[in-house]
């Protein structure tokens, strides 16, 4: 296990071939429907041989897990630039696999 930083904060783990990250609701970005992973991570992960991704939400109506992968995220046309300039990509959550209420 090992941790991935991004600016210098911890915002998640790599276990085996899997990236785990957790997510609020002020995390879901509405025009893609979905939750970003800033493309240096994205390059970050693909040099740890990293192929799934886990976003463990914290929502208003509890806990879900969204499964899909790095290559879902290099491949989906929603991008987005925030005022830092950093260049972000969205899978939206339709086309994750969803694990609703975990503990």
């Amino acid at each position: 296990m090992s941790d991935v930083y991004f600016d210098g904060k911890v915002i998640g783990r790599i276990e085996g071939d899997t990236f785990i990250t957790t997510r609020r609701p002020e995390h879901f970005f509405k025009k893609y429907a979905g939750f970003g992973i800033s493309e240096k991570v994205l390059s970050q992960l693909e040099s740890n041989r990293v192929n799934k991704i886990e976003i463990i939400y914290y929502g208003i109506k509890g806990i879900r897990k969204y499964e899909t992968t790095v290559i879902a995220y290099r491949k989906s046309p929603n991008v987005h630039v925030d005022k830092e300039n950093d260049k972000q990509k969205f899978v939206p959550i339709i086309y994750t696999r969803e694990t609703k209420e975990i503990v």
